[in-house]
């Protein structure tokens, strides 16, 4: 009797509500920067759409059943829409007009303010994900369709909550210095290692969810829960690498162009000094 092949049936699964909803608000975004005349940059364009066709992939494809039965793809799933998704949508939205919004709103603009400030947002986040990845905790997530919905809600809205301070997406008093931006990254890779770390250099399985799992692609349990872990933080690092890149360039480049700046003044001055004198 041939055996049955769990990827046979994964292919056909995918969540058009979902990618329905990601075409929707890819639609709304172009045509609302089209109706109010946004001040966008293609690099913010990109990276808006960029973000959303991962949070698509990860999320409305076969891929996300897949992560039922792979915990390495779980772990390669949380860091895509966790990691890399939020800092990509942050960083196309208009800050001028969504600073205008959140001014209208004050009550928004307060509770925002409140949650974004470093220390809480990076803590609110990675205590939560800590806390998600509790055996326990995470095998009841596994069997419960809703609550394992709501979880992946509410850590979303706190990773967009702790990039905040980074990405900035709204005109805010007190935004951080782009050296305080590279010491918070490392912080919030800091806090991220633990969980990784007890799930690679675990010698025993730790989620029950996956023991029972078909082996897919060969692949054991054990070695598919390191993976998960290993992956989790390879991926972590190269974001968290690529987004301290940008920041230190892009600070390197002001500073090159205040110091050009001051250089100008100054021979404007002394030009004009000479004029005098003449």
């Amino acid at each position: 009797m041939m055996e049955h092949n769990p990827i046979s049936g994964i292919i056909y699964e995918w969540n058009i509500l979902l990618l329905l909803g990601c075409f929707a608000v890819g639609i709304y975004y172009q045509r609302k920067q089209q109706a109010i005349k946004m001040e966008l940059t293609q690099k913010q364009k990109g990276s808006f759409y960029t973000g959303l066709a991962l949070f698509a992939i990860a999320m409305g494809t076969p891929v996300y059943s897949i992560g039922h039965y792979l915990f390495s793809v779980h772990m390669v799933i949380q860091s895509i829409i966790y990691l890399a998704v939020p800092p990509l949508l942050l960083y196309g939205l208009p800050k001028r007009k969504l600073g205008e919004v959140l001014n209208r709103v004050g009550v928004l603009q307060s509770s925002i303010r409140f949650l974004t400030k470093p220390v809480i947002a990076v803590l609110l986040f990675n205590g939560i994900f800590s806390f998600y990845h509790v055996p326990f905790i995470f095998d009841y997530l596994m069997t419960n369709s809703f609550f394992m919905g709501l979880s992946t809600f509410v850590l979303f809205v706190l990773a967009l909550i702790m990039w905040w301070p980074v990405v900035s997406p709204a005109e805010f008093k007190g935004t951080m210095k782009p050296l305080y931006k590279i010491a918070y990254i490392c912080v919030m890779g800091i806090l991220l290692t633990p969980a990784c770390a007890l799930i690679i250099f675990s010698k025993d399985l730790l989620y029950t969810s996956y023991m029972q799992a078909p082996q897919l692609f060969g692949i054991g349990p054990l070695d598919d829960q390191q993976a998960g872990g290993a992956f989790m933080k390879f991926i972590q690092e190269i974001i968290y690498g690529t987004v301290i890149g940008f920041i230190f360039f892009a600070w390197s480049k002001d500073q090159k162009n205040d110091e050009l700046e001051n250089k100008l003044e100054e021979y404007e001055e002394q030009y004009l000094n000479n004029l005098r004198e003449l």
